[in-house]
């Protein structure tokens, strides 16, 4: 229910047409840096001292590159990569995993990076782990927090109402369509007003949740503008994500080789506990961490809160 409410106040805050914020009001929130690969077909970003151990952030969608957590950086170097059609990288008709994992490779050849630790949220997980199949020597060790499983591999794969919806138009609409829709919640986006939006995410949710937020209130801030600059655009690169998610993902979980540590709730109403489950029961090398109480967002809040110490743990 919650998320229709949303839906609906994005639609009327676009008729009504307040303004978004410009790129001025999020500055505390991200730096200027624009760095691209491969003729404008992966954007990233870099964070931190490169002479540290390199950590690659895969995120969820539709967040891009741009996420100001410096506590996060202070002890390690943090590469965030943006999918196709996401912030400042190219939309791509043609979009797998294997081509991601192979875009990601040639970015740490790129950064002269070895090896690295892969931390993949929410729908970022399959990426982490298709990256880990095709080229197990570039991954020291996988963390996915509220991981998107094998969709099409599992009988109750709800992931949320608007999935639902988007991928509905993916499968049953023309292109003009699409692109139709496309348009609309780039408006959608630009002309919600940012401060209302962050009220209501924080009013629809349960008590638990909004007490997190507001103790990661900066890191929920960060989000909010990792958020903004992905659907710049427009929804194209959503699209991309979530056929993908419905689609078999080109590998079997039990020839990931990496160690992975899995951090996921029972209370996490998105990422049901059908997805964890195909995961901890099919990777060969999982550990599977439950948080107790936390709905979907306050646990991503909460384990980027914690990240920089679960990399500690790691070294």
């Amino acid at each position: 229910m919650s998320t229709i409410i949303v839906l609906v106040l994005f639609t009327l805050a676009a008729m009504v047409g307040n303004d978004w914020p410009n790129d001025s009001d999020l500055h505390s929130f991200h730096s200027s840096q624009r760095h691209i690969l491969s003729g404008g077909l992966l954007g990233y970003e870099i964070y931190g001292n490169p002479d540290n151990d390199t950590v690659i952030l895969m995120m969820d969608s539709p967040f891009s590159r741009v996420l100001d957590i410096p506590e996060l950086y202070k002890d390690n170097f943090v590469v965030i990569p943006e999918r196709p059609g996401y912030g400042i990288s190219q939309y791509q008709e043609t979009f797998t995993l294997q081509l991601y994992a192979k875009s990601i490779k040639k970015l740490m050849t790129h950064l002269k990076v070895n090896s690295a630790t892969i931390v993949g949220i929410g729908a970022g997980g399959p990426y982490a782990l298709a990256l880990s199949n095709k080229y197990p020597s570039l991954v020291k060790s996988i963390i996915l927090i509220a991981p998107l499983g094998p969709v099409n591999e599992i009988d109750n794969p709800y992931v949320g109402i608007e999935s639902q919806f988007f991928l509905s138009t993916t499968k049953f609409t023309s292109n003009k369509a699409r692109g139709l829709f496309a348009w609309l919640g780039r408006q959608m986006l630009y002309y919600y007003p940012y401060q209302d939006f962050e009220d209501v995410v924080i009013d629809t949710i349960s008590h638990h949740d909004r007490n997190t937020i507001v103790d990661n209130m900066h890191i929920f801030k960060a989000l909010l503008a990792s958020i903004t600059e992905g659907l710049r655009p427009g929804c194209m690169g959503y699209y991309s994500d979530m056929e993908l998610w419905f689609k078999p993902w080109g590998f079997q979980l039990q020839n990931v080789p990496s160690p992975v540590s899995i951090w996921y709730s029972k209370n996490d109403t998105k990422i049901p506990s059908s997805h964890i489950d195909i995961m901890c029961g099919h990777l060969q090398n999982v550990v599977c961490n439950p948080v107790e109480g936390h709905g979907n967002l306050a646990l991503i809040l909460d384990r980027l809160n914690q990240l920089p110490q679960l990399l500690k743990e790691l070294k």
